[in-house]
C-alpha cells in the first residue's frame, strides 16, 4: 500500500457477517490500513448509552480525520435504512476534509433500493451517497441498480472473506472425515427467518424421512422466526431435527463437520458467508440464483442452484447427493479448491489494497 486508508468497521466482538469479514482481513492488510469502530458495542444496555456512543464516535473520527493524514475512507453500510443514516454522515464528514471515500455495500435490501430510486428520499441519498469516489457491491445486480439510479463513478464488484481457521480446514484432504459416516445429515446454518427459505427446507425434509431413514436436519442459527419454526417441526411430529442455535468457533466447526450437505433455498441474499463457509468445508451445496450466488455459482460443479422452491423438487436434489458418492466427492473437492482461490484474506486484502491505490490516485 503507497497511503493510508481508514475503514469504518462494526464492532468486532460481535457476530454478523461484516465482522467476521474484517475480523479476518484484520493481520493481512499492510501497516497503513487502520480500523475506526462505529456502531453498536458489545453490552450496551439503553437509548442513553447508545446515544453518548454515537456523539463519541463521530467526535473521535472528526479527530482522526483532521490530525491523521489518510488518502481514503473505507465506509461499510449495508443498504438498510438504520445503517444509511448513520454512514451517511460519516461520508459527509470525509468528504469535506477532502478524502477520497469508498462505500462498500455488504447487506442489500431490493424493496429499499426501488424507493430510494425516486422522490425526495431518493434525491438525498444520491447526493450523499453517490459522491463516493467508488462503489464497492457483492452482485452485478446491485451495480446494475445504482447504475440505473445514476451513479457515474467506479463501481467494484468485491468479495466476503472467510476466517483463516476455516480456511486452513479447506487445505485439508478432499475426502471429508465427517464425523458421522452412517448418517446422511442436511445443515441449513443461518438466521431463522421466512425468507432464508425454513419452511421449504423442513417440508423438502420431511419428504426425504419418508424415504430414508438415515436422514437428518441440523438447523443452525437465531432469528425471529425460530421459536415458530420449532412450533412448526413440533406440530408436524418430525423426528430427527436438530435446532443446534447459533453456533460460533469450535461448535461452527463441529456442525459443518458433521454435515453432508448443505442446504440454503433463500429468497434474499447479498453474498451469504455460510454458503462459502460450506465450500471451505467441501459440503455440496444446494441454494437459489439470488444477490451475488448467480455471478459465482457453477450448478452441478458445486452443487445444484433451484429457482423452483417446490418442496418435492429440493428433496430431488438432495436425493442425488444420497444415492451418488462420487458425486459428492467431485462436488467437494471443487468447491474446496475454490474457495482457497477466491474467498481467503489474502486474496481479499490484495484485491480491495490495489482499488485503495487506484481510487486515491485518479
Amino acid at each position: 500500500m503507497k497511503h493510508k486508508v481508514l475503514i469504518t468497521v462494526p464492532d468486532l466482538t460481535l457476530t454478523g457477517g461484516v465482522a467476521i469479514m474484517f475480523r479476518a482481513l484484520r493481520n493481512h492488510f499492510s501497516p497503513t490500513v487502520n480500523y475506526f469502530t462505529v456502531g453498536r458495542r458489545s453490552g450496551e444496555a439503553n437509548t442513553f448509552s447508545k446515544i453518548n456512543r454515537a456523539i463519541r464516535d463521530y467526535r473521535n473520527y472528526c479527530h482522526t480525520l483532521k490530525y491523521e493524514d489518510y488518502g481514503a475512507v473505507q465506509i461499510n453500510p449495508s443498504l438498510k435504512k438504520s445503517a444509511l443514516i448513520r454512514d451517511a454522515l460519516f461520508l459527509i464528514i470525509a468528504k469535506n476534509k477532502k478524502k477520497k471515500v469508498i462505500v462498500f455495500f455488504h447487506g442489500w435490501d431490493w424493496k429499499l433500493a426501488n424507493k430510494l430510486s425516486t422522490g425526495v428520499i431518493g434525491s438525498i441519498f444520491k447526493k450523499v451517497f453517490f459522491s463516493a469516489d467508488a462503489i464497492v457491491v457483492l452482485a452485478n445486480d446491485f451495480a446494475k441498480k445504482l447504475q440505473e439510479m445514476g451513479y457515474k463513478g467506479f463501481l467494484h464488484l468485491g468479495n466476503i472473506a472467510i476466517e483463516d481457521s476455516i480456511t486452513q480446514i479447506a487445505n485439508l484432504p478432499t475426502e471429508r472425515d465427517q464425523g458421522d459416516k452412517k448418517n446422511f445429515n442436511i445443515l441449513f446454518l443461518t438466521r431463522i427467518e421466512k425468507y432464508k427459505g425454513i419452511y421449504e427446507a423442513i417440508d423438502a425434509f420431511r419428504i426425504l424421512k419418508g424415504q430414508y431413514e438415515n436422514v437428518n436436519l441440523i438447523i443452525a442459527g437465531d432469528g425471529s422466526e425460530l421459536n415458530n419454526v420449532q412450533k412448526y417441526v413440533k406440530e408436524n411430529n418430525l423426528k430427527d431435527v436438530k435446532f443446534t442455535g447459533y453456533v460460533t468457533g469450535r461448535k461452527k466447526h463441529e456442525v459443518y463437520k458433521s454435515a453432508s450437505c448443505y442446504l440454503l433455498p433463500s429468497y434474499s441474499e447479498g453474498m451469504p458467508l455460510s454458503l462459502i463457509e460450506a465450500f471451505a468445508y467441501g459440503l455440496p451445496a444446494i441454494t437459489t440464483p439470488v444477490g451475488a450466488i448467480k455471478d459465482f455459482f457453477i450448478s452441478g460443479k458445486m452443487g445444484f442452484l433451484i429457482e423452483d422452491l417446490n418442496p418435492n423438487s429440493i428433496a430431488n436434489l438432495i436425493s442425488k447427493y444420497i444415492n451418488d458418492t462420487d458425486l459428492c466427492l467431485s462436488i467437494s473437492e471443487f468447491n474446496r479448491k475454490f474457495v482457497r482461490v477466491r474467498f481467503t484474506p489474502k486474496t481479499i486484502v490484495s484485491d480491495i489494497e490495489y482499488l485503495y491505490d487506484l481510487v486515491i490516485t485518479i
